[in-house]
């Protein structure tokens, strides 16, 4: 926000976000949950500002931070940020173990999609699980026109990859009962002073 100065000059207010960088707090050795929910939010945050044409253009763990309250992410650094093709006219850009191959190319013409990029390499720091690679992978393409065309089209992804992992969760863990309770009942009959019986009762 533009506002007036103690000493009247004009200056801009920017929020104070006490927190740590992606990177930090990935040192803490976070849940899963956590890290869905960092990547969740993050989706959003590029679905908003792609959907003003804005592309950031430097997407990297230093330029994410995570607020101590909540752990919710504050995507910082619009520094390098441009409206979506006009850097066409500008030069490199962004952090090279991020940035998309176009943004290292004289002639590359930097979209949403130099972002998408960036944000494959986000996902592999936060170690997801293997239902996701496939979303990963598709980031990470080195064409353009292969990876996800917009963040609404990541965001479908990432929600299927999400609804996967819960119904294999769930498959998983009522296959699990089922042969332990299979197990104790066999045992059951056949010898009573099985361990298997403790744990199916």
């Amino acid at each position: 926000d533009l506002s007036n100065l103690v000493d009247g000059e004009p200056g801009i207010v920017l929020e104070y976000v006490d927190g740590v960088t992606l990177g930090e707090f990935l040192d803490t050795n976070p849940s899963l949950e956590e890290r869905i929910k960092i990547a969740d939010q993050m989706i959003s945050a590029m679905r908003y500002y792609m959907g003003k044409q804005v592309v950031h253009c430097d997407l990297k763990p230093a330029n994410i931070l995570i607020t101590h309250n909540g752990h919710n992410v504050k995507l910082i650094d619009f520094g390098l940020a441009d409206v979506d093709n006009s850097n066409i006219f500008k030069g490199h850009a962004g952090t090279d173990r991020y940035a998309a191959p176009e943004q290292k190319r004289s002639d590359g013409v930097v979209d949403c999609r130099s972002d998408i990029y960036a944000f494959g390499h986000l996902l592999k720091l936060l170690h997801l699980p293997v239902m996701f690679r496939h979303v990963i992978r598709r980031c990470l393409k080195e064409k353009q026109s292969d990876r996800y065309q917009n963040p609404v089209d990541l965001y479908l992804d990432f929600e299927k990859a999400k609804a996967f992992r819960v119904s294999k969760w769930a498959i998983t863990t009522c296959a699990d009962c089922c042969r332990v309770i299979c197990v104790g009942q066999l045992d059951f009959r056949k010898h009573p002073e099985s361990p298997a019986i403790i744990i199916a009762r």
